[in-house]
């Protein structure tokens, strides 16, 4: 479960950074992953909230 929430805090880092840059230190920085790299509560809260925004993005998909 924890490799598996820091998995897509990395996955969502990548975004984040300048190309080629590392997305394990811009996680780090933004403090969703500890040192370990394990997340912390601030990352689980980011898992949350993209979770519920990918939800709400596909009930209105077909909403015009």
């Amino acid at each position: 479960m924890q490799k598996d929430l820091a998995n897509r805090i990395l996955a969502f880092a990548v975004h984040l950074d300048t190309p080629g840059g590392d997305p394990r230190k811009a996680a780090q920085s933004r403090r969703w992953l500890d040192d370990s790299g394990r997340p912390t509560s601030d990352g689980v809260a980011l898992i949350n909230a993209l979770t519920h925004q990918d939800q709400t993005r596909s009930a209105f998909r077909f909403v015009l």
